[in-house]
């Protein structure tokens, strides 16, 4: 168990490393409007995750396209950059970053194709408490970390929102209000 748990771990902190150290480049870049466009498409193979469940293929929006900088002020009150695509992440897994110098605080939406029931499972298995969330739109949407993490399954994707990180003593605006505006765009 603590095996699985250090691996899970280990694939978390290089998912946020890959977010914080990724950019967009190049011709296949994701587009950095300050409004959501939301229709390019992203298919990826099956592969199975860190913490040993298959993921089935990945067919989900861009996740930059999912919420602008403007829709984050309106939902946490404070500003965020463009949305950066996450490089290095595996082919079942998307991302996308967006980073304030407000607080500073970085927040991420990472899409991928693993359950949302078992991802809660998982964590509630390691003594990580979860608690329901409520987003129209999703189903099974729970929080972790003092609510800097939201997980829901909206139809075959499970969708994560998560303050990076969090300055000692930065309580954040609800996850939810984020999490609602990147189910409104799915």
């Amino acid at each position: 168990m603590l095996a699985m748990a250090w691996r899970r771990a280990s694939a978390v902190a290089a998912a946020g490393c890959a977010l914080l150290l990724g950019g967009c480049t190049g011709e296949d870049a994701a587009p950095t409007a300050s409004e959501p466009t939301g229709g390019a498409q992203l298919t990826a193979a099956a592969a199975a995750t860190a913490g040993g469940h298959a993921e089935a293929a990945l067919t989900a929006p861009d996740p930059c396209g999912l919420i602008s900088p403007d829709e984050l002020r309106a939902a946490t009150g404070f500003a965020f950059s463009d949305g950066e695509a996450a490089a290095g992440l595996p082919d079942e897994r998307r991302g996308c970053t967006w980073s304030t110098a407000d607080v500073p605080a970085q927040l991420d939406v990472m899409l991928s194709a693993i359950d949302s029931a078992a991802e809660r499972e998982y964590w509630s298995g390691i003594n990580v408490d979860t608690v329901d969330a409520d987003v129209a739109g999703a189903t099974d949407a729970w929080t972790m970390w003092d609510g800097t993490y939201l997980g829901m399954q909206v139809d075959d994707v499970y969708v994560e929102v998560v303050y990076n990180w969090k300055p000692e003593g930065f309580v954040p605006p609800p996850i939810t209000g984020v999490g609602v505006v990147v189910v409104g765009h799915m």
